[in-house]
């Protein structure tokens, strides 16, 4: 029972892991598209915006996986992870950035996706 509980506690890590290594997958093919095609950047706000949403629901999704049960629970955690990981490095290596109310949209964004990924997770792929 206390090695279901660690591994329940890794979960979220899990699944921020993995939607980072899918945010940044997205954002290289994007930066590629952006140097070698004529793609315009008008669509780089709908492609920020997008992105970490298409990665928390992924992790969420591995994260409920993992955990096996509760998954809007770590699906949650699993968003806000992602996005105070993001705040905190925003915070620290960027000289202009601030916490505003894109930051609330981003925690808004980030629980609603994790959220929704924890329950597909644990509705859909946990029990096998």
């Amino acid at each position: 029972m206390k090695d279901n509980k660690a591994s329940a506690a890794l979960a979220p890590l899990k699944g921020v892991l993995l939607a980072y290594a899918i945010t940044a997958a997205i954002f290289i093919v994007y930066a590629l598209l952006l140097t070698y095609t004529q793609l315009s950047e008008k669509n780089n706000n709908a492609v920020v915006l997008i992105t970490p949403v298409i990665a928390l629901i992924a992790g969420g999704i591995k994260s409920a996986v993992s955990a096996k049960q509760r998954g809007l629970l770590w699906g949650v955690l699993t968003g806000v992870l992602y996005v105070a990981v993001m705040s905190v490095m925003g915070l620290l290596l960027l000289p202009d950035y601030s916490v505003g109310s894109k930051t609330l949209v981003c925690f808004l964004l980030g629980i609603g996706s994790g959220g929704l990924g924890g329950i597909i997770g644990v509705n859909f792929f946990a029990g096998k």
